[in-house]
């Protein structure tokens, strides 16, 4: 249910970002949602269109943009519901971390599965496609593989997760552009560390039910800087 909702998401924002793209094309700014209702956004869309084919086509994608929020909104509430019922501690403890808000903390949880099925956090780091494995032969590694092994939907969960972080949590972000610099501006590099020390939190969160320790977070990043 949780892929599921996540194709839903992944949908509408494909519907979002075309009609983006056809604003732009025709050399008008796009006009802005500021509220959780779509009809000021979609008046204001509609205004600027003078040809009727194309309206009535942004209307289309519109009404298809509503029924993906209908859905992917009942698939939350249920999967909230039952998550409550059957993992609420651990699904509290995961949205302690930075950057993982109730949606991300249900795919986190629910993708991760039993914690223990992960005897260390390297095999839990390359089920979450962040360690790749290696290539070996008489002691020498001779290069990397596995890279599409693993679990894809944890780690985009927590490269969404750091990239909220970094932008919302008061010491992750200073500290970020620190990485960056250190790292001449590479700004994968420096994501991808903050990625994986969020798993490891996590795995250790979990292991040990505590709740999330940003002390701990910090020394390991400035470490890793």
């Amino acid at each position: 249910m949780l892929r599921q909702r996540l194709f839903y998401v992944w949908r509408r924002a494909e519907f979002l970002a075309r009609i983006n793209s056809h604003q732009l094309a025709h050399n008008r700014t796009p006009a802005k949602r500021t509220c959780n209702t779509h009809d000021p956004w979609e008046a204001a869309l509609l205004a600027a269109e003078p040809e009727p084919l194309r309206r009535l086509a942004l209307q289309n994608d519109m009404t298809m943009i509503r029924h993906y929020d209908h859905q992917h909104t009942q698939l939350e509430e249920e999967l909230k519901r039952l998550t409550h019922k059957t993992a609420f501690r651990e699904y509290a403890l995961i949205q302690t971390v930075p950057g993982i808000g109730e949606n991300l903390g249900l795919t986190i949880l629910h993708e991760i599965g039993d914690i223990e099925r992960f005897p260390t956090v390297k095999d839990f780091l390359s089920y979450c496609r962040l360690v790749k494995g290696t290539v070996a032969s008489a002691g020498k590694i001779k290069g990397l593989r596995g890279a599409k092994l693993g679990n894809p939907y944890l780690r985009w969960a927590f490269g969404e997760a750091a990239v909220i972080a970094k932008r919302n949590h008061y010491r992750l972000g200073p500290l970020n552009q620190q990485f960056e610099a250190r790292m001449n501006g590479n700004k994968f590099k420096a994501n991808t560390v903050v990625v994986i020390k969020l798993a490891r939190a996590v795995y250790f969160m979990l292991k040990n039910q505590t709740v999330f320790d940003p002390d701990r977070l910090v020394a390991a990043l400035s470490k890793a800087a």
